[in-house]
């Protein structure tokens, strides 16, 4: 991720280190921006403020071009939003002039400023999403609050409506143990090494023999026998719900429910 960070020698005189916002009366502050954040109001901050630049006096300009802060992570303040296919971010730290003004004082300034920053598909997955992470982007679909939760008289579900209903409703199949349906792809041992070495199978199930996808894994209890159901036949297993999120191939943050503790019914 290439950052372009502007940042004055802690070796310069206060006179020349010190930026537009440092000295003189404080500039009338602006009224914070409360419209929808863009990508292009986020590039547009750049150059706005500079490293020991008042912080209370730079804050107020940056709010009035962005809006309250997107997240405060440590000493940074960050802004950021995503777009159909990209995410465009910004960040500025607040820290105290002595740590980057040498016989600076302990007043509240701007440190580091890393400029507007636009992850796209041909950016990393881990900048991307790091910057959806800092856009409050989480991973997956916003939770459908009229999504049905699972069964309760015991009845099984297909794998490929378990794969999208638990996601879309998360909150009421999470932690729960339910029991789904479909054939066994292929099963892995893991074995955890150390005194009292133990196996774990993990069982990936897909719909059915012509159809691969969704797949979903299910990891059996800490000590359990291999399963030896394999092949086309259509198996039930009950396992308590797991939500997780990851990466996937196009960098793009997705959730995606898994089983654990499972039983082969």
């Amino acid at each position: 991720m290439t950052l372009l960070v502007t940042l004055a020698l802690a070796c310069c005189d206060r006179e020349d280190a010190r930026g537009e916002l440092a000295s003189g009366s404080p500039p009338a502050k602006p009224a914070p921006f409360t419209g929808t954040l863009t990508s292009d109001r986020v590039s547009a901050a750049k150059g706005m403020v500079r490293p020991l630049d008042r912080w209370d006096a730079a804050l107020a300009i940056l709010e009035g071009q962005l809006g309250k802060a997107t997240r405060v992570h440590g000493d940074f303040y960050e802004w950021a939003v995503v777009d159909a296919s990209s995410c465009t971010s910004f960040r500025v730290e607040r820290a105290v002039e002595s740590k980057y003004l040498q016989g600076g004082t302990e007043a509240w300034v701007v440190g580091v400023v890393l400029e507007p920053t636009v992850a796209n598909e041909s950016s990393t997955p881990a900048d991307r999403r790091a910057c959806r992470e800092i856009a409050g982007a989480g991973a997956g679909p916003a939770e459908d609050p009229k999504a049905p939760g699972p069964p309760t008289n015991g009845e099984s579900v297909p794998i490929s409506t378990f794969s999208s209903a638990a996601v879309s409703g998360r909150s009421k199949w999470s932690g729960q143990r339910v029991r789904v349906r479909g054939v066994v792809v292929w099963i892995a041992t893991i074995t955890l090494e150390g005194a009292g070495a133990t196996e774990t199978h993990e069982v990936t199930l897909a719909p059915s023999a012509t159809s691969r996808d969704p797949k979903v894994t299910c990891t059996m209890r800490s000590g359990a026998a291999e399963p030896s159901q394999s092949g086309d036949a259509e198996v039930v297993v009950e396992g308590r719900v797991v939500i997780r999120d990851r990466v996937n191939e196009a960098g793009d943050a997705v959730l995606e429910a898994a089983l654990e503790e499972c039983t082969f019914r």
